[in-house]
């Protein structure tokens, strides 16, 4: 019935089968196009979707310029530099204060090892390698914050009061602020690389050249300096790169305890809102 409603050409049946021929030719001109083979149509249903076109924007740092669905206002990109902003400083003087405490001890467990001294060390930090970081940070602003009031309970200076001070005065409040948070973040690594570092010289310590060095009379005191530190501290040092994702993802946990708006509360925040493009 559609077909009888429809008005009739009022082409020729010869220019009919010209048109017909025309479109044959141009199909078989172009059959890869218009028929791709299988490959190819397996590489086209992942190469052309929004997946692999944000794929792209994310290994060419195109990303920066999509806007966030919690604001349209910003850019992602101005997002996770704000984040940085607090979440790198955190994280950098973090892992730099578990070297100071994790290395020194982990070298004098070693050069005492099997001593009371060994012992008392290894067991306090496993006793601080058992303490989760947020049950840490729990406590530390139960006592601190609410009854000594020593520091403040957020882990970031506040603009106003940013504003307020300057120089010394505002490294002294940056400090106060964020010395709890630091101390949650270095608790949980400190007791992992000692006990790394106190293997890694005890391994250097059994070596040939340490013993040879010793049969000539070196004092104990060079041996250690010259030899064994200076050999056994480089696992230790490589170790450092494996800190760089904690560095740039900032820690979930306790940065939405301590209110920081750093790299992990962004992640909680942009989940939580279904911020899909942060």
């Amino acid at each position: 019935q559609a077909i009888e409603l429809a008005p009739k050409s009022s082409a020729s049946e010869r220019e009919i089968r010209n048109v017909q021929e025309n479109w044959k030719g141009l199909y078989t001109q172009n059959k890869t196009l218009y028929d791709p083979p299988v490959l190819k149509r397996l590489v086209a249903v992942f190469s052309e979707s929004q997946f692999f076109d944000n794929l792209v924007d994310l290994l060419t740092f195109r990303f920066v310029g999509w806007k966030s669905l919690q604001n349209q206002t910003q850019r992602v990109g101005d997002r996770i530099w704000e984040a940085l902003r607090y979440s790198f400083p955190l994280m950098l003087m973090s892992q730099l204060l578990v070297y100071l405490i994790a290395v020194p001890s982990g070298i004098i467990c070693a050069v005492n090892r099997g001593n009371i001294l060994d012992k008392w060390i290894s067991i306090n930090l496993f006793l601080l390698y058992s303490i989760p970081s947020y049950v840490a940070a729990l406590l530390m602003i139960l006592v601190f914050s609410f009854y000594i009031e020593l520091f403040p309970m957020t882990g970031f200076v506040p603009g106003a009061v940013a504003e307020q001070v300057g120089g010394l005065r505002f490294i002294f409040e940056w400090v106060r602020y964020s010395i709890m948070p630091i101390l949650c973040l270095s608790i949980f690594s400190v007791a992992g690389l000692a006990m790394y570092t106190r293997s890694s010289l005890l391994e250097v310590a059994n070596q040939d050249y340490i013993r040879t060095a010793r049969a000539k009379g070196v004092p104990e005191f060079w041996v250690v300096m010259n030899h064994i530190l200076r050999n056994g501290l480089i696992p230790i040092i490589t170790l450092f790169a494996s800190f760089l994702p904690g560095l740039l993802g900032g820690a979930i946990i306790i940065e939405t305890l301590f209110d920081i708006p750093g790299m992990g509360k962004l992640a909680i925040d942009s989940i939580g809102f279904k911020d899909y493009t942060t």
